[in-house]
């Protein structure tokens, strides 16, 4: 089985109002989201995990709110085309596992050269409207 981790917000939900909480997802996916997601789970030798922050929790009251997130983000998959045979195994995650593929709109792809400072500081995330 070939994981991919698929980042949330900014790759599947198209994040356009920015951050409103982590159980508060506003906007629509980003075109061709559901379908691709679909196209995955469909696949039998790839395993898709959505990988947010959303989930990330460091005390217990954080844990109880990363624990509903989870919830609202099947909820919104759902409302957005998803079956709940393809929600419910969905693994949803703030970790990295091993994976053979990562789709995140904040990353920089290696390819043997490392970006400079300048770089670094003038980076800024994929979002909608932008050139692929």
């Amino acid at each position: 089985m070939k994981t991919v981790l698929i980042d949330f917000d900014g790759v599947l939900h198209s994040y356009t109002s920015g951050w409103q909480g982590k159980a508060n997802i506003p906007d629509d996916p980003n075109p061709g989201a559901i379908k691709f997601l679909k196209e995955l789970i469909a696949d039998e030798e790839i395993e898709p995990v959505i990988w947010t922050s959303r989930v990330h929790w460091e005390n217990n009251a954080e844990l109880i709110e990363a624990e509903n997130a989870v919830y609202v983000i099947k909820d919104w998959l759902a409302f957005h085309g998803l079956t709940s045979e393809e929600v419910n195994p969905l693994k949803i995650t703030n970790n990295k596992p091993p994976a053979v593929m990562i789709i995140d709109d904040r990353a920089w792809q290696f390819v043997g050269l490392f970006p400079n400072t300048e770089a670094i500081r003038n980076f800024k995330p994929w979002k909608p409207g932008d050139r692929s």
